[in-house]
């Protein structure tokens, strides 16, 4: 970025260590293979050079986010599965369940983060 240039970053992020099968859900069904805390996010920032670095926690927001989408998902079963197909319903949703427990665990969390160069 030029000096004065700014940065926009919205993330998944770590709130609390990941129990040993979730972790290999957050790395094989998510391609989660780092997810850092919003602290060590903001303090890379400002490793990296940026200035006025502003770390906000977005979990109360995208935690119910998921929640829902699963549920709407699950609604959707059939008419999904007779276009695409019983695995490709499958597929997704077992990635928007185990979003949903990673946020309803504790350990995943949604961060946004604001600097300046």
């Amino acid at each position: 970025l030029r000096p004065g240039g700014g940065c926009f970053v919205e993330d998944l992020c770590r709130r609390a260590p990941f129990a040993p099968g979730d972790l290999a859900d957050l790395r094989e069904v998510v391609c989660g293979v780092t997810v850092t805390s919003l602290e060590d996010y903001a303090a890379d920032f400002r490793g990296a050079g940026f200035v006025e670095v502003a770390a906000t926690d977005l979990t109360p927001d995208w935690a119910p986010y998921a929640a829902d989408r699963l549920a709407a998902w699950r609604q959707n079963h059939a008419a999904y599965a007779r276009v695409h197909g019983e695995a490709a319903y499958a597929a997704q949703e077992r990635f928007y369940s185990v979003i949903a427990r990673l946020y309803d665990s504790g350990s995943l969390g949604g961060a946004r983060l604001q600097a300046r160069v």
